[in-house]
């Protein structure tokens, strides 16, 4: 049986598109992982047709031995202890076939499947430049100079050189295009959900809470605040209504102290980050699911995973104007649409939807939406398909 490397920055487990990979690959083929490690995870690890390689310096005490043991574990272009892992893995593996999971981790596929002789896929789950740009962090500034001119040309290099690319989103493979690309190199492969797994229709028919659901990262670019500024005009009209936020990020404290310095806090719940089956459970409970995140080059060119989830389970979804989204929910029904960082327009389609038993036939519109076009049975075909293209060329 044939071996697929994955490669990855972060530590595994886990990551819900990785897995999803990794099933779908499990059918004709051993995966091998190469990916960071964490404190206390085996280096090599075994379980089935999948093996994981961990690469994890023991940084031991002292100040300088933890910074040296973070550059170490950190995968920047031709780190010796990232490639002599590689070389170990793809000797003991043999992979017929290396993907390079995001940006950060494709020169060393590219590095080593060159020096294999090994073709290399550019797994790009999202617009990488342009989300280093969104999130706005102090370490990546020094790179971001000139519009992000460093992160976008290695990018493109990058994309250029793999035999293929799979994308989230196809306004993303347009933006390839456009760089030169070739689209019979790209195939859009969607983060949707795997239909028979989570979901269980377990409340239908019961009445539930008002309950306005957010889930995923509490960061700046999120919009995460233009939702807890909506809920002052929400409950106005419904005063029973309660805003839940499942998720953590940077921007936690800073949302709570807005939820108390407006008046919002007892309509506001916290209720951390959730296991991926936990989410599931609490769409169930929700009344009106959202997306606030706000418009950019980096929104406009993926697709977030709560979509799907969130038309998986049956919910009305009411998302800012990104343009993958807006395609989505414009196409099949399935919610409204409101202006990107406005607050009072969140608020006014929250209140449409509260109001309205349309309610009710956006999320069913959503729900079929999933089971006949979006789901990973369809979207794994996709990327079976391509990578087959790429071993049989």
């Amino acid at each position: 049986m044939r071996n697929i490397c994955i490669m990855w920055h972060a530590p595994y487990p886990w990551d819900v598109r990785i897995e999803k990979f990794i099933l779908a690959f499990s059918r004709s083929f051993e995966v091998s992982v190469l990916c960071k490690g964490r404190a206390n995870a085996l280096l090599q690890e075994e379980s089935g047709n999948l093996c994981v390689y961990r690469v994890q310096y023991g940084a031991g005490k002292g100040s300088w031995r933890r910074i040296l043991g973070k550059l170490i574990n950190t995968p920047i272009p031709m780190n010796p202890y990232w490639i002599a892992r590689g070389v170990s893995l793809i000797r003991r593996r043999k992979p017929a076939l290396i993907i390079g999971r995001d940006m950060p981790i494709m020169w060393l596929a590219l590095v080593l499947g060159r020096l294999f002789r090994i073709p290399v896929v550019y797994d790009m789950a999202e617009n990488y430049p342009a989300a280093l740009v969104a999130y706005n962090k102090k370490i990546y500034r020094p790179f971001l100079i000139g519009k992000a001119f460093l992160p976008r040309l290695y990018e493109k290099v990058t994309a250029l050189m793999a035999d293929h690319v799979v994308v989230v989103a196809g306004e993303q493979k347009e933006r390839l295009m456009k760089l030169g690309i070739p689209g019979s190199r790209i195939t859009v492969v969607l983060n949707t959900p795997i239909i028979e797994s989570e979901y269980r229709d377990k409340n239908k028919g019961i009445e539930r809470e008002k309950i306005v659901l957010y889930t995923g990262k509490i960061d700046a670019h999120r919009g995460v605040d233009v939702a807890v500024r909506a809920m002052a005009d929400i409950i106005k009209l419904h005063p029973d209504a309660v805003l839940v936020l499942a998720g953590s990020g940077t921007q936690l404290e800073s949302i709570k102290e807005l939820s108390d310095e407006i008046g919002v806090r007892r309509n506001v719940r916290f209720a951390g980050w959730l296991a991926h089956k936990e989410v599931y459970e609490a769409i169930e409970k929700s009344s009106v699911c959202i997306i606030p995140h706000l418009k950019s080059e980096h929104t406009d060119t993926t697709i977030p995973n709560k979509l799907f989830d969130y038309m998986l389970c049956g919910k009305p979804v009411v998302s800012s104007d990104l343009n993958p989204v807006v395609s989505i929910i414009s196409s099949n029904n399935c919610g409204l649409v409101f202006k990107s960082g406005r607050p009072e327009s969140l608020a006014e389609k929250v209140v449409q939807l509260l109001s309205s038993k349309e309610a009710v036939r956006y999320g069913e519109n959503g729900r079929m939406a999933v089971k006949n076009t979006f789901n990973w049975g369809i979207d794994s075909e996709r990327l079976i398909n391509a990578v087959k293209g790429v071993l049989g060329s």
